[in-house]
């Protein structure tokens, strides 16, 4: 169920409030729930947004996260009809789920007006909201929610697992991924508007407070681990987002590219044999509402 942000009354149907008469403005087709920060913020690059487009689905880190998504929604909520994603950016995740579900209901909320754009032209059955991630206009709406490397750019975190919480069915459930290990904090997390990066117990607590039972936690991107070190230790690594940790770290060469995918699938095999990773430059739990 939808409610309405001025006076919090249930929408039943589309975005005008019956009770106040209150409707979002649209930009794009989009409603805006959060026209302060529609056209960016400053912590993040809006103009990043085509960039990533253009390369997502080449690159290993993201089809490998894909893949590893796609395993843990098939494990822990094989019959789920909905879902939310939270920070979907350019709907790179949202659209690899729905060519892998396509039975399933699916909707975007993001930000920024400029990743909705990319968004919907991948997906284009699926429903989208421009809004900020600390108000959620969901109660007991979702079967499943996902947030993926979004709650490291928020400053209230806590917030926003609360308000993915009440956006849940009774049980539903909730994926996650972050970068892990304060110890690898560098000027690219800076740059790219991070506000920390996590570690398990942190995270644990975090999910935990906000009503949720943690079902599953594991590293990933562990084989890949040192090179990352070396990588992060050089500051010419660091000359601006894009060209750090876009380009440079994620437009590779063919070869190096397919070297790094095959590295990922090593890993999501040890995820599906149940084999710890304790180390990794992101960190993935899987948790069910209380």
């Amino acid at each position: 169920m939808r409610y309405c942000l001025k006076c919090s009354a249930s929408i039943y149907s589309g975005w005008q409030c019956s009770s106040c008469g209150w409707v979002p403005e649209f930009r794009d087709g989009f409603p805006i729930l959060a026209p302060a920060i529609a056209t960016g913020t400053g912590d993040f690059p809006i103009t990043s947004h085509t960039m990533l487009a253009s390369i997502e689905a080449c690159s290993f880190w993201f089809v490998s996260r894909n893949e590893l998504l796609f395993y843990l929604l098939d494990r822990f909520f094989p019959n789920s009809r909905s879902m939310l994603e939270v920070g979907c950016g350019t709907g790179f995740v949202l659209d690899g789920f729905a060519r892998h579900r396509p039975s399933m209901k699916f909707f975007g909320a993001e930000a920024y007006l400029s990743g909705l754009t990319c968004a919907i032209k991948r997906i284009p059955r699926a429903e989208f909201a421009q809004m900020d991630a600390c108000q959620i206009p969901f109660s007991e709406e979702f079967d499943i929610a996902g947030a993926f490397d979004v709650l490291e750019h928020i400053q209230d975190d806590r917030r926003v697992l609360k308000e993915i919480n009440r956006a849940l069915l009774p049980s539903g459930g909730l994926i996650l991924t972050v970068p892990q290990h304060q110890w690898l904090w560098t000027n690219t997390d800076e740059l790219s508007g991070h506000k920390r990066r996590y570690t398990r117990s942190e995270l644990r607590r975090k999910i935990e407070a906000a009503g949720f039972k943690v079902l599953m936690m594991t590293s990933f991107i562990c084989l890949l681990l040192p090179l990352m070190l070396v990588l992060r230790s050089f500051a010419g690594f660091c000359v601006n987002r894009l060209s750090s940790e876009f380009s440079g770290g994620l437009r590779l060469p063919k070869s190096i590219n397919h070297m790094f995918k095959a590295a990922c699938a090593l890993e999501l095999c040890f995820v599906k044999l149940r084999i710890p990773l304790p180390l990794g430059g992101s960190l993935v739990c899987v948790a069910r509402k209380r």
